[in-house]
Formats: C-alpha cells, sequence, structure tokens
C-alpha cells in the first residue's frame, strides 16, 4: 500500500497539539528536553544567550494537579456495572476477571481513572478489549481451563490512532493504530525507524504493514509499503477499541495550555531579569586614586572625608508589574477550567474569594464531574458489552453510578471531627458515621471489602460515652449494696465540678473576656453578658464572682512600669561610641 495512503488523518486527529499537551502535563524531564519551544528568542537577543535562557529555564506544573483531581473526585461516589434483565448486582465470572494488561490488577477505577486523565490532556483516550485466542494445537476448554482467555485492557495512547470511522451509532467500522519505533537487532547492529500500521475492521480480519525507515533513501508519499502477516493478530473482524471523547468544553489541556505557556514565560523572564539585575551594586565615589582593598563580610572600608558609598540598584517597577502579571495569569487559569480551589494558592485570603465563592466553586467542579461521569458510564457499558461480544456472551450491560462525588478533603473532614469532640456532641451514630467518611475519603480506591471491614471495626468500637455508661452500671451496681440514702438522687461534688470543668480552649477565651474587662475595652456589665452567653453553665452570680471587682475601681498593672525592686534597664543604643 501506498504511504500516502496509510498517513491520512481524521480531521480530529493533531499529533503535534497532542504531543505538546502531553508534555505541559507531564513536565519534567519530558518538558525540560524541549524547553526551546515554549521559551521565545527576543528581538536581536544573541543566539549564545538565548541558548542560556533556555538551559536555565523551569516549568512549575499547574496541569497536573488539576486534571488528577477531576480524575479522582469522579471516582470517590459508588459506581459499577450490572447485566441487563438480571435481579442480582454479581457480575458473570468472565466479566469480573476484567483486567488490566499494564499492571494485571482488576482494578477498574485505577484503569478508568488514567483513561479519564488521558482524555482531559489529549481531548480523547483510546483503550482495546483483548481477547486472546487458543493456538493451534489447544482445545478451547482446555484455554479455558488454564485461564489462558482472561479479557484484558489495554490503553493506547491517542497519538497512536490517527484515523477512524464510525457507524451510524457510533461504533467504530474501522480504525487505524500506528506505532513508530527505533530498533536494534543486536548490540553491533545500527539503531533503523520502524513504522507499522495496523487496520482494524469490523468486516474483515485486521491487516499490519510494516515500513524499515532507509536513511541513506528518500522517503516519498509514493513509497510502497509491504503487508506482513502477524501470528500475534487475531483472525476473527472487529474492532475491540473503545474511545472516551470530550466535548471542546470539557478539554481541560486545551483550555489551560495558552495560559501555562505564558506563565511559564513571563516567569522565567522575571527570574532572568532578578539573576542578571536584580543586586544592588556598592559604588564609591572618592577622588583618590588608591586600589580599593577587598570588600564584603569581615572586611572594613575607610573612608576619606568627601567619599561616599552607595549601592544603587535597578528600580523595581518593571519586576513588580511581571509578578503581578504572573499572578493574575494562574488565577485566570483556575478560573478559566472552574476549578481555583484544586491547585496551588486556594485559600481565601491568597486570591480574595470568600466561603460562598469557594461553594460556589465546589458546585462548578460537581457539574464538570456530572458531564464527566456520563460519558464514562457509556465508555464502560460499550467495554464490557464489548467484551462479551469477544467471548460470545449472550450478557449486555448498563453502568450505573458517577454522580455522586466526596468534594471534601480529608482535612476538612479532620476539622470537622474535632469539632464534634471539642464541642462535646453525645451522638455516637455522629461520631461513627463521620469517622466512616474519613476512613472512604481516606482511602478512595481501597476495594469495598476493606472498607466494609473499617465500618465494622468502628461499629464494633466503644466510644467514651459508652465506657462511661459502662462504668456508670458499674458504680450503680455497687451502690446497691450500700445503705439508702436521701441523696441518691442528687449529682454529687464530684459531678458538679466535671460538668463545670471547661477545657483549654473556653478557659482561654474566658480569660480574654476578663483581660477585655481590665483594659476598659468592654463595659463590666458587657463582660458579665458575653460570659453567660458564652458559657450557659455559669449564671450572673458566677459571671460576678469571675470579675471580681474589675470594674469597680481594679486597674491592670502597667507592663511598662518597673516592678519594685526589678533591676533597671539601662537605655536602648543606637551605635557605638
Amino acid at each position: 500500500m501506498k504511504l500516502a495512503l496509510l498517513e491520512r488523518k481524521h480531521a480530529h486527529y493533531d499529533r503535534e497539539t497532542i504531543e505538546r499537551y502531553r508534555l505541559l502535563f507531564e513536565g519534567g524531564r519530558a518538558i525540560r528536553a524541549r524547553m526551546h519551544e515554549f521559551i521565545q528568542r527576543n528581538d536581536v537577543e544573541p543566539e549564545a544567550v538565548y541558548r542560556r535562557r533556555v538551559r536555565a529555564a523551569t516549568y512549575i506544573n499547574y496541569a497536573a494537579p488539576i486534571v488528577n483531581a477531576l480524575a479522582s473526585w469522579l471516582f470517590t461516589g459508588p459506581f459499577g456495572v450490572r447485566a441487563n434483565e438480571v435481579e442480582s448486582d454479581d457480575l458473570p465470572e468472565w466479566a469480573g476477571a476484567l483486567r488490566d494488561r499494564a499492571t494485571g490488577t482488576q482494578d477498574i477505577a485505577a484503569f478508568l481513572g488514567r483513561r479519564v486523565a488521558d482524555a482531559l490532556v489529549a481531548g480523547r483516550s483510546f483503550w482495546k478489549v483483548e481477547a486472546a485466542e487458543a493456538p493451534p494445537g489447544i482445545t478451547v476448554a482446555d484455554w479455558r481451563r488454564q485461564g489462558l482467555d482472561k479479557l484484558q485492557l489495554c490503553a493506547v495512547p491517542a497519538a497512536r490512532v490517527p484515523h477512524w470511522h464510525r457507524d451510524d451509532e457510533g461504533r467504530f467500522r474501522w480504525l487505524l493504530e500506528r506505532e513508530e519505533c527505533v530498533e536494534l537487532e543486536s548490540f553491533d547492529a545500527e539503531e533503523r525507524r520502524v513504522i507499522e500500521w495496523t487496520l482494524w475492521s469490523a468486516s474483515a480480519p485486521p491487516r499490519r504493514w510494516r515500513l524499515v525507515v532507509d536513511p541513506t533513501k528518500p522517503t516519498t508519499p509514493e513509497t510502497d509499503v509491504p503487508e506482513v502477516s502477524d501470528p500475534e493478530l487475531p483472525q476473527r473482524p472487529g474492532v475491540p477499541f473503545v474511545s472516551l471523547d470530550l466535548p471542546v468544553e470539557l478539554w481541560m489541556l486545551n483550555l489551560v495550555a495558552d495560559p501555562l505557556v505564558e506563565i511559564t514565560r513571563k516567569r522565567n523572564a522575571l527570574s532572568w531579569a532578578i539573576d542578571r539585575v536584580c543586586y544592588a551594586m556598592a559604588v564609591l565615589y572618592s577622588s583618590a586614586r588608591k586600589p580599593i582593598n577587598a570588600m564584603g563580610a569581615g572586611y572594613y572600608l575607610q573612608l576619606g572625608k568627601d567619599d561616599k558609598l552607595e549601592y544603587p540598584a535597578p528600580p523595581s517597577t518593571p519586576f513588580d508589574v511581571i509578578e503581578s502579571h504572573v499572578s493574575k495569569l494562574k488565577d485566570e487559569l483556575y478560573r478559566v477550567v472552574q476549578q481555583m480551589a484544586a491547585g496551588v494558592d486556594n485559600n481565601a485570603a491568597s486570591v480574595g474569594r470568600s466561603g460562598e465563592s469557594k461553594t460556589a466553586d465546589a458546585q462548578s467542579t460537581q457539574i464538570v464531574l456530572i458531564k464527566l461521569g456520563a460519558l464514562v458510564r457509556d465508555a464502560l457499558e460499550q467495554t464490557f458489552n464489548l467484551a462479551a461480544e469477544l467471548l460470545g456472551q449472550p450478557e449486555r450491560f448498563s453502568a450505573y453510578g458517577l454522580d455522586q462525588f466526596n468534594l471534601e478533603s480529608v482535612g476538612s473532614l479532620v476539622e470537622i471531627v474535632a469539632g464534634v469532640s471539642l464541642a462535646g456532641v453525645e451522638s455516637r451514630t455522629l461520631r461513627s458515621e463521620l469517622h466512616k467518611q474519613l476512613a472512604s475519603r481516606a482511602l478512595p480506591h481501597a476495594p469495598a471489602s476493606v472498607i466494609a471491614k473499617i465500618n465494622s471495626e468502628i461499629d464494633a468500637t466503644p466510644t467514651l460515652d459508652a465506657e462511661t455508661d459502662e462504668s456508670d452500671d458499674e458504680t450503680k451496681d455497687s451502690d446497691e449494696t450500700k445503705p439508702d440514702v436521701s441523696a441518691v438522687d442528687q449529682p454529687t461534688d464530684a459531678t458538679k465540678v466535671a460538668d463545670l470543668a471547661f477545657n483549654g480552649a473556653q478557659t482561654g477565651t474566658m480569660l480574654d473576656v476578663v483581660k477585655s474587662a481590665a483594659k476598659g475595652e468592654i463595659p463590666r456589665e458587657s463582660a458579665i453578658a458575653i460570659l453567660m452567653l458564652a458559657f450557659p453553665s455559669i449564671d450572673s452570680a458566677e459571671a460576678e464572682q469571675v470579675l471580681g471587682s474589675i470594674g469597680k475601681g481594679f486597674a491592670p498593672a502597667d507592663e511598662t512600669t518597673p516592678k519594685p525592686g526589678a533591676a533597671r534597664q539601662p537605655p536602648p543604643t543606637t551605635g557605638g561610641g
């Protein structure tokens, strides 16, 4: 087949854009090797200076945290697949054995999470459903008995699928897979560039073409590419591919790529300017012609009568402008994707947002995740239905879930749990449920069996209230053996002390109120009212007792007045004599 025919591309395929977005997502070593593609050369800038700027340039990856956050949040709620027309949620044995070929595990959530991340970067992601066929000489029964017919999911990078065609129902009629690599047949052999094309068709078995590029011979569109036979290709027709295609409004990297590049350029321009000129330089004005000795830490300089030493520095306005511009670009980056709370500087003080604004961000995140969840459910159904077709199984499947998400961080839940404990809420059910949510949030990808075991352990763990009840029961049993007294129903002195005791935070708050009243910042009557409102367990008489003589002639000691017997401090000095 002619090379020109094999190199045709789908209208929505753009290899250069996919690779560029992949660099922005991966960062690190990958983008450093191609930093010249992102750092512009200034007008009349010497080539040597430009190369130095490129070598010194760095990239801060803002894309990966946003993409990974969305992909992780998507699977924080329940989801799964069930066979149609079957009352039980249990999957057939063959469907439950579906596994990821790369990891060898059956963690479908982790596999789909990586495919969602790929789609957010490249606009779409592909994966292949593989069902190995029994080789000649082995019966199908023996093949299945050995467990070698298990289905596998194999991720295929979007850059490797340049062309495809679908029918009216969205199923692939054919798909072209292109893979390029460098081969080394032996240690002392020369490297050679090899390109393979595999055509998958719904009406014919797959076909493969292979081209070994000869650097000494030019390759033209009219070059004939030979077809090769490969025993690893299945002999049956079919396109065992599933794709997750995102609409333009959900293509994350397409929305943030330009802000990311602009941030990188401006931040590196600021860094280069700081390294070059943003340092004060010592300038000595002197009429003497004697040479200047070494200067710096551990040295001194003797100046003449009319000599002077200054440290002139460049104006800071240009640097402030660039820094402000970079900050605004970062804010715009998260505003564009409606995910400001997912990345750096995501507190209200740093970007000037209120709690209500953060709630709006969470609602926007919910909308994005719901749309993504619907697309992933469709792809999940296609995966299991395609697997059933490959194995000749009659079942068809429906996906559920991916519409409820836990967006609160583990830290937020810890604060809630601590707040409930601090407030002394006497509800064992509330505490147990909060601990269960904390466990599920801390282990988002743990198997359901592990989460169920943790929940049962939480339910079985006695709380402080339960232990107190048991202690009270034991006390009651021991009291039954003692003579009856009239004060049985009255609280004991120990109980009163326990009821009135305050923790450290409450005591600190009470002390602050007392100090404010002593300094005259609030009147005595207001301090009494505040104490009674903040601490309902104390009455007005007890509040009066807490304040004592404050507001009735008591004056706090002046901190600046030396106490009797205290040594006087010498006056501060501004220099040596």
